[in-house]
């Protein structure tokens, strides 16, 4: 979590950022210390395994159906 000179500084960066790059450029900036992007980025294997599960059971699911066809 940001205290707030860390977050001042992190906004001022992403401010300097969008007047000498633009708008895309701040909002990457801006995103490096957003806490819930970090924790979204940290969650992304496990959703990415809770997707892969998911297919691997319906896979299953359907190729079980047809044998019961």
């Amino acid at each position: 979590m940001l205290d707030n000179n860390d977050w001042i500084k992190s906004n001022i960066k992403a401010e300097i950022f969008v007047d000498s790059f633009g708008q895309d450029e701040g909002l990457k900036v801006r995103a490096e210390s957003d806490p819930e992007v970090l924790k979204s980025l940290d969650l992304l294997p496990q959703a990415k395994a809770l997707a892969d599960n998911a297919k691997r059971i319906v896979a299953e699911h359907n190729s079980a159906g047809a044998f019961n066809r």
